[in-house]
């Protein structure tokens, strides 16, 4: 709180704001007195004023300001230091966080007034590290979770420290600084945990699940979601509507799409058509690998165009043409290459990607653009 003095002005005493705090009120002049209520700090007392920290454990320590007589007095605001950060830091609300083995004063000063509390910082001993499940299987690409518990030498958890963690075969499995291992390729990775000095560790066991087969669809609705490659046999055809998803595998179309039929091709890895898109049929895949086509994207005999959109893929190849008045969109973030020819009116291909080849050149009126990486539409 502010401290005020009186200042003699003949037979009128006035009070105005001191320059600095004091530990006693000095008056001046004769006929003059402090107004009630005045009060100054006399000490400011630290509870605890003595604690006992493992590293990197908090507390939190709380100031009271008392005058000459033990009173409380309320201030207007608590300056909190360490005399050591190395050992020992404090917030400004009075929060202690040890830092590393040793002893520090922490000081909390106020109108003035300086109280003392002292730390003492010991570091934590961890006698046992383990980590659950001991073995965790996954597919590519996709996440599981490990958990590290350390314990004291009384067999108690020990809680407040964070464990470093790390692959021996990143190539097959990885892991953050939660735990969360994500699989990357079929084989075995060993995954371990460190916390104080104890390691413990998991065996992590990435593998592909079987292929999936499909016959084909020929009209009707088609929708398959599975976790390793999924093959469809034959044909995607008349007016069918297909869904394929794989979430760790590839999805391969090994005919045609073809007759007004629609697919969604989604993949964690590769996404392949060995046939054509033909007869006004829609596609659109999204890929984590690579995307090809084995021959042409083309209209149809009624003049309907078929589309082909790439929302995503790692590299880009069709094998044939791209003519017949058919709307293409393809975002790449490897090389775009075309087998064949981007032939015939209104044929359009919009694309994004580092480098973008057409072996049989842009002829008969076809356009093909490219996008800014952030114009990119979303659909046509």
């Amino acid at each position: 709180m502010a401290i005020r003095k009186a200042v003699d002005r003949g037979s009128t005493c006035r009070w105005v704001p001191a320059i600095a705090a004091v530990a006693s009120l000095v008056i001046s002049g004769s006929g003059c007195s402090a107004p009630t209520g005045i009060q100054t700090v006399s000490a400011i007392r630290i509870q605890p004023s003595a604690i006992a920290l493992l590293v990197p454990r908090q507390t939190t320590l709380r100031a009271t300001a008392v005058d000459a007589r033990g009173r409380v007095v309320t201030m207007d605001q608590v300056y909190w230091s360490s005399e050591d950060t190395t050992i020992a830091t404090v917030s400004s609300s009075g929060v202690v966080t040890a830092v590393t083995p040793g002893r520090a004063r922490i000081a909390a000063s106020a109108e003035g007034v300086t109280g003392i509390a002292v730390v003492t910082v010991s570091a934590v001993t961890v006698a046992e590290v383990v980590v659950v499940p001991e073995t965790l299987r996954v597919v590519p690409n996709a996440m599981g979770q490990l958990r590290a518990t350390a314990y004291d030498a009384s067999g108690n958890v020990v809680t407040g420290l964070s464990a470093v963690w790390g692959s021996s075969a990143q190539s097959v499995a990885t892991v953050n600084s939660s735990g969360t291992v994500t699989g990357v390729a079929p084989g075995t990775a060993t995954v371990t945990a460190a916390i104080a000095g104890q390691v413990a560790s998991a065996t992590i066991v990435v593998a592909t699940p079987p292929e999936v087969d499909i016959a084909g669809c020929n009209g009707g609705t088609l929708n398959q979601t599975v976790p390793g490659n999924l093959v469809v046999k034959g044909n995607i055809d008349s007016q069918c509507k297909a869904t394929l998803r794989s979430t760790s595998g590839s999805v391969e179309i090994r005919g045609k799409i073809d007759h007004a039929s629609t697919a969604d091709l989604t993949a964690a890895t590769s996404v392949s058509i060995d046939d054509q898109i033909d007869g006004g049929s829609q596609v659109q895949v999204t890929a984590g690998a690579g995307f090809s086509l084995g021959t042409d994207v083309t209209g149809s005999a009624t003049g309907t165009a078929s589309t082909l959109t790439v929302l995503d893929c790692s590299a880009l190849n069709v094998g044939g043409n791209i003519q017949g008045g058919v709307q293409v969109k393809l975002h790449s973030h490897g090389p775009i290459t075309i087998g064949g020819q981007v032939q015939d009116r209104n044929t359009l291909v919009l694309w994004w990607a580092p480098s973008f080849a057409v072996r049989g050149g842009i002829n008969g009126g076809a356009q093909a653009i490219k996008q800014n990486w952030g114009d990119f539409p979303d659909s046509y």
